[in-house]
């Protein structure tokens, strides 16, 4: 679950850092609030939503897909296009932001590969509310080792056929 929050973090850095043609105010949420009321500004709300686990080929690594959704909800005039189309716009401009930008290099999450993005926004919603509800999802890879890997040590047992185990007790070593 850390991971999921560490990458979502990663994204509101990166979005607030954004060199966007609209200054959006950008903040992580548990579930995107795409209530109409207080929805006249540039809000990106940035939802972790899964972290998918799987073991790789590799013994000791596991696979993370991890989905972040990037939402932005803004009250528009269901009769103007040019409004809807300007908000269409932005969203896909968040998206190539997240695609060409990588998360900051010294966040936990800074290994992640962003494997896709999907900007999408509800037609329905507008066309009946009024409000235009965008969304980037956002699909991050991370191999994770499962277990710390230790430097293995040989003991040389020489011609003894014996092992001290240090208590006086002696492992008898057989062939």
């Amino acid at each position: 679950m850390s991971l999921l929050i560490d990458i979502a973090d990663a994204v509101v850095a990166r979005l607030t850092a954004g060199d966007f043609d609209v200054a959006p105010t950008v903040v992580r949420r548990l579930t995107a609030d795409i209530r109409k009321e207080d929805a006249n500004d540039y809000l990106l709300q940035v939802v972790g939503i899964s972290d998918e686990r799987s073991p790789t080929g590799a013994r000791d690594v596991t696979r993370h897909d991890v989905r972040v959704d990037v939402a932005l909800r803004k009250q528009c005039d269901k009769n103007d296009d040019d409004a809807a189309e300007e908000l269409a716009t932005f969203i896909g401009e968040v998206a190539d932001w997240l695609l060409d930008e990588a998360l900051a290099a010294d966040h936990p999450a800074d290994d992640c590969t962003l494997a896709n993005e999907t900007p999408t926004y509800d037609h329905e919603r507008l066309k009946n509310d009024g409000l235009f509800v965008g969304v980037v999802t956002l699909n991050y890879v991370r191999f994770v080792d499962r277990i710390p890997r230790e430097p293995v040590t040989y003991l040389d047992l020489g011609n003894d056929d014996n092992l001290n185990l240090g208590n006086g007790d002696l492992l008898a070593l057989t062939g």
